[in-house]
């Protein structure tokens, strides 16, 4: 069971903010990248990535995650986010939500870097410690 996120952090996560989403690398150290992320109606977080890529890898193996992420427009309004995954979702509809994040984004109807043969998951994590500033 996760904590409730706070209306304005939900906030942040419904604007164009970009968020860094740090997991636990095979070696023990953080591997942090940016990402787009988003939130649904029932409060998890919402990030969209391949099946290639390190972060999911890591999240295979320790569903654990932190997020940063910080007000395009104000940089001292921030959130930080402990969490972790716990749904992921592939197919059409991960499809379709990198389509929407390219939209809120880039102002794009399709995502553009789509790489053959690349695999897109939605990954949904529930909140379990967040911190807001101010």
């Amino acid at each position: 069971m996760g904590v409730k996120i706070p209306e304005g952090v939900v906030n942040l996560m419904r604007d164009r903010n970009i968020a860094f989403i740090a997991t636990i690398g095979r070696d023990g150290y953080p591997h942090v990248t940016p990402v787009w992320i988003d939130v649904d109606d029932d409060c998890h977080i919402l990030v969209n990535t391949a099946t290639s890529r390190v972060k999911y890898m890591n999240l295979k193996r320790d569903p654990r995650v932190t997020i940063s992420l910080v007000d395009r427009n104000d940089p001292y309004n921030a959130a930080m986010i402990k969490g972790r995954v716990v749904d992921e979702v592939k197919g059409r509809e991960a499809e379709e939500h990198i389509d929407r994040m390219a939209k809120k984004y880039l102002g794009l109807d399709r995502f553009p870097f789509r790489a053959e043969g690349e695999e897109r998951v939605l990954l949904k994590i529930v909140a379990e410690k967040v911190i807001s500033v101010p």
